[in-house]
């Protein structure tokens, strides 16, 4: 049986995982995502695979 301390310990990581948002910027078309993967395929080039994480100020350079 789990102790409390484990139970409330892998509560917050599986929390603090569904949280945890990241930026993404397509490398093909610039399209920026954000979420906690990138998607396999981009929606607005249709291109598979081109996305590479990026800085939130980074994102915000193509907002502009």
């Amino acid at each position: 049986m789990r102790s409390l301390a484990d139970a409330i310990k892998t509560k917050y990581v599986g929390l603090f995982r569904r949280i945890m948002k990241r930026y993404f910027r397509c490398t093909v078309c610039d399209d920026i995502h954000y979420g906690e993967n990138a998607p396999e395929i981009c929606p607005t080039c249709e291109t598979m695979g081109s996305y590479v994480e990026v800085t939130k100020d980074e994102a915000k350079e193509y907002f502009l």
